[in-house]
């Protein structure tokens, strides 16, 4: 919070040079007769700045996401202290099942809050969370924190409503560059978590520090009851429930084997049928989707070439930030004496100062993104960082033992990410009726996540098979080379599907 608030402050007192660029960035993406104008200005309109309630607006809608990135992160740092305590060998549930439950979720959560307010939805959701906290914090039984866990993807459904909903609490000239911060805010402050729960899970266990996210997220429950108007748009129409059964339990099963396919084996049956399910629903949803009157998202937005390259690319570069880390946590914590080819020697600690970095990258990213739209088209911005992302990789590759260069890099990819995530929220925000862009920002996000649990698995698969390690638990630097031009070869990729929405006319 306290980050938050100096960049926010920061932002303040540069507002006439911000304000000129919001302005210049909202006729760009306030274009399309579609869009519902809620906040209709002109630039010399007094009050279309920043003040401290916009910023406590913005500021109450990254604290809510921040509290979601606290509950995934306590997913894998909690994890050996609960499987203690209740004595399991299932302990994967404990970090996968949040994951499923937000697959669920975000789309319902998307379309509910199109249809009674987003402001009041978020609200549920987080209160959901604050219950599954507290469940956790009071657990007598493991089946309990299980079921605490899938209630805490609530909070991750967050995602979907909060760029959508800050976009029309804001006048139209600075709405944009709120959307960038709402979408990758979150990043540097939740980059600090561990530093705070860490300690306290060590000294106290794991139930004090659930009891704290359940105030924390419950303080922000009634700072964004207190401070944000509920949304003036709503659309008509009903749930598709049809839909978030097919779309949400496609994508879950999909990630249920992804997680548990490296521990039951890719060749096993309940794998395999696990992936058969899930890509069979999610067909069957599409069909169904296109043929309803009432979809749960409106798959027509796929007819603009630029919103099918950006909703794949960003999927594609979601998945490298993530395998990225993956990987620096290899390089970074080695012993730096080791004969492998790499290392750096870092502690655990000092490893956690390195990622701050890319989170810092990540909120920068957010804000270039916007100023970025502005001077250039969408699909120029996509391979712009598809292009640094690339060069990143190979500079990458060749700092396995520079510990400044290999921060230097984490920064960089951090930007990439964060420009991503806010060009897309904004671009799907311009090209959607304004009535459906939570659902299309579910889209996205299905597709981001989906994204982040193949590139953390997948790569490593992949380099295990081809790169053998001789003693087991060791990753050789063969293997760390891979998983680096893999994000290069994504890079690539990324780059072509861009090149190709281009030529394809669009732009």
């Amino acid at each position: 919070m306290l980050v938050e608030h100096i960049v926010l402050r920061a932002i303040a007192g540069c507002l006439p040079y911000l304000d000129i660029q919001a302005e210049c960035m909202s006729s760009s993406l306030n274009n399309s007769s579609t869009t519902t104008q809620t906040h209709k200005r002109t630039s010399s309109s007094p009050g279309t700045g920043w003040n401290l309630r916009r910023i406590i607006v913005v500021l109450a809608l990254v604290g809510s996401l921040v509290g979601a990135i606290a509950t995934v992160l306590l997913g894998p740092q909690g994890l050996p202290f609960v499987s203690a305590e209740f004595n399991t060998d299932q302990g994967a549930w404990f970090v996968t099942l949040e994951l499923i439950a937000a697959a669920v979720l975000t789309p319902l959560a998307a379309r509910m809050g199109e249809l009674y307010g987003k402001r009041r939805i978020i609200i549920a959701l987080v209160v959901v969370g604050t219950i599954g906290s507290v469940l956790i914090a009071i657990a007598p039984a493991y089946w309990v924190v299980l079921a605490g866990r899938f209630l805490q993807g609530a909070t991750l459904a967050c995602a979907a409503l909060a760029p959508a909903l800050v976009r029309e609490a804001l006048p139209e000239r600075i709405a944009p560059f709120g959307v960038g911060l709402v979408a990758t805010g979150s990043g540097l402050p939740g980059a600090l978590i561990p530093f705070i729960t860490g300690p306290v899970i060590d000294n106290y266990g794991f139930r004090v520090v659930f009891w704290g996210v359940a105030a924390v997220m419950a303080i922000f429950a009634v700072l964004i009851l207190a401070t944000i108007p509920e949304s003036t748009v709503f659309d008509s129409g009903s749930v598709d429930y049809v839909s978030v059964l097919l779309l949400g339990g496609g994508v879950a099963a999909i990630l249920a084997g992804l997680s548990f396919g490296p521990s039951l084996g890719w060749a096993s049956a309940a794998t395999i049928v696990l992936f058969i399910v899930g890509i069979v629903a999610i067909a069957i949803w599409v069909r169904h989707s296109r043929a309803s009157q009432n979809p749960l998202i409106d798959l027509s937005i796929l007819t603009d070439r630029r919103m099918t390259v950006g909703l794949i690319a960003g999927g594609l570069v979601a998945g490298t930030g993530t395998l990225f880390l993956i990987a620096s946590s290899y390089v970074a914590q080695t012993p730096a004496g080791e004969t492998l080819g790499y290392g750096l020697g870092l502690s655990a600690r000092s490893y956690a100062y390195l990622q701050t970095f890319y989170f810092l990258g990540f909120l920068v990213g957010g804000v270039i993104a916007v100023q970025a739209l502005q001077r250039m088209s969408y699909i120029g911005v996509i391979l712009g960082g598809a292009g640094l992302l690339g060069l990143s990789a190979i500079i990458g590759v060749l700092s396995f033992n520079q510990v400044l260069v290999f921060a230097a890099v984490h920064l960089i990819i951090g930007i990439v990410i964060g420009v991503f995530f806010s060009a897309n929220f904004n671009f799907i925000f311009r090209s959607v009726a304004a009535t459906r862009r939570s659902s299309a920002s579910s889209l996205y996000l299905t597709m981001t996540t989906l994204g982040q649990s193949l590139y953390s698995i997948l790569p490593l698969t992949i380099a295990a098979m081809l790169f053998p390690a001789a003693l087991v638990g060791v990753v050789n630097v063969q293997s760390i080379r891979f998983l680096f031009f893999f994000i290069l070869g994504s890079a690539i990729v990324a780059a072509l599907l861009a090149v190709c929405g281009r030529k394809a006319g669009q732009e």
